[in-house]
Order: structure tokens, then C-alpha cells, then sequence
């Protein structure tokens, strides 16, 4: 039978999923969201856009094609005020470790994002979307 390439992986430990969330919460979110969207409607929001390269930019095996195309869209969101995030610098800092699932190698069996991953990304994003509210 199948099985995604991350079972057996370094990494790759599957968990329940435990709902923990009380009434109480989802209802302060729902009333963040429906904030969110008057901010929205009212066109009083900013917009930000996250640039995520691909695996091959990340490990220099693009060629230059896929970079090329990331500089003109960064251009892009440049030249029109567009508040722009770009993964593929903190990407490459943090090594080839945080992208994907390996095996006892370092051979990536999975590409999807690890938990480490994640946890970049949300960090960056959150110091990004701190500065765009000042």
C-alpha cells in the first residue's frame, strides 16, 4: 500500500490531534475575524505578500530561472508600495534542515514543511506584520 514519503522519516512523529480549544476562544476569534473584515471592507488594510522559493532556488540548483523570476516579481510588489516577505534569504540561512523531512542520510524524502519550518515562517511573518502596524 502507499504511504507519503514521510513515514519512517528523521523527524516525522505523528500525533492525535487533541482538541483543546474552548468555546470561549473560537468565539474571540470569530469576533477577530469579523473585525478583520470591516478593516477590509472599510479598505483600511495593508497588503503583504509572502515570496516562497522553491526548493531548488533554496538549494542553488535553479539555474537562475526560478531566481530571475523571483527578483521581477519582488520588483513588481517593489515598484507598486507592496509590502513584500521574502523566504528565500532565512530559507538558505537555516540550512537544508528545516525544509523537509530526511532521511538517516540527509536525503529530503518529503519536501513539504517540518514542524522546524513552520516555525521560521511564523516567526518571520510575525516581525513583518509587527512593522506594517506601527
Amino acid at each position: 500500500p502507499w504511504q507519503p514519503a514521510a513515514i519512517g522519516a528523521v523527524g516525522f512523529e505523528p500525533e492525535p490531534f487533541v482538541w483543546t480549544a474552548t468555546a470561549q476562544s473560537i468565539l474571540g476569534k470569530v469576533d477577530r475575524a469579523r473585525q478583520a473584515l470591516i478593516q477590509v471592507k472599510s479598505g483600511n488594510i495593508t497588503l503583504a505578500v509572502v515570496l516562497v522559493p522553491t526548493d531548488a532556488m533554496v538549494g542553488g540548483r535553479d539555474g537562475g530561472r526560478d531566481r530571475a523570476r523571483y527578483r521581477q516579481l519582488r520588483a513588481f510588489l517593489d515598484h507598486r508600495g507592496i509590502s513584500a516577505v521574502s523566504l528565500l534569504e532565512p530559507f538558505q540561512e537555516s540550512g537544508r534542515t528545516t525544509m523537509g523531512y530526511l532521511d538517516a542520510e540527509g536525503r529530503v524524502l518529503d519536501e513539504h514543511w517540518n514542524s522546524a519550518t513552520h516555525e521560521l515562517v511564523a516567526a518571520i511573518l510575525e516581525r513583518h506584520l509587527a512593522g506594517l502596524l506601527r
